[in-house]
């Protein structure tokens, strides 16, 4: 059977199937959650003369390493790294909570498309995270930290820039289920005027970008 100088040129193309091979993945992001337990505490502040919502945008990092299953379910070990402040005005002073999240989930994937150029996958798993929540008031400052699971849904795609380097896009559900935020001591923060423990649940939408390399 003869081939044309167009089917040779097809047939030339590579195939380079990123969702069949490992990957790394890193980059920034952006997560607008909801953490009435959290916005509670704030807006109990001593004296505050403002309030705030129980939503919030918050900065993360984050990095993941890829692992293929077959050529349709991959293995997304991903960690997160969550920021996010709030600075209460007060007839006393300012008051500082500055809010930090190790974030460890594992994740199983399903490639919906794998096209050479670009992929995009779907996924969804859970991990342990761990919060700490410091306040700052004049030279005072205090620590909290609490531990619960999470879960975690994702909707990623990865275009290409060369056989290796690709761009990364990701939509992101969280759940985070932590648990009340405790000092060195045991000693929980007041959430409430009526005197309720304060946890650091919180649930809410996140984008990211970043890049990611397969091997």
């Amino acid at each position: 059977m003869l081939v044309g100088p167009q089917d040779r040129t097809h047939e030339s193309l590579p195939r380079l199937h990123p969702g069949a091979r490992y990957g790394i993945s890193a980059g920034l992001g952006v997560d607008y959650l909801s953490a009435p337990d959290l916005a509670n505490l704030v807006n109990a502040t001593a004296g505050a003369s403002e309030r705030v919502s129980d939503f919030k945008a918050m900065a993360e990092f984050f990095g993941a390493v890829t692992i293929p299953l077959s050529d349709e379910w991959l293995l997304k070990l991903d960690y997160g790294y969550l920021l996010g402040s709030y600075s209460m005005p007060s007839a006393y002073g300012l008051t500082d909570y500055a809010l930090q999240v190790h974030m460890p989930t594992a994740l199983l994937q399903y490639v919906l498309a794998d096209e050479g150029i670009y992929n995009v996958v779907a996924g969804a798993g859970a991990g342990l995270h761990v919060g700490r929540l410091t306040t700052t008031y004049y030279s005072l400052e205090q620590s909290y930290t609490a531990v619960g699971p999470a879960l975690m849904a994702s909707l990623e795609g990865n275009t290409a820039f060369g056989e290796h380097l690709f761009a990364h896009f990701g939509l992101l559900l969280r759940l985070e289920m932590l648990g009340s935020l405790t000092d060195s001591g045991g000693q929980a923060p007041w959430g409430s005027a009526y005197g309720t423990s304060t946890s650091l649940s919180m649930a809410g939408v996140g984008v990211r970008l970043g890049m990611t390399y397969y091997f």
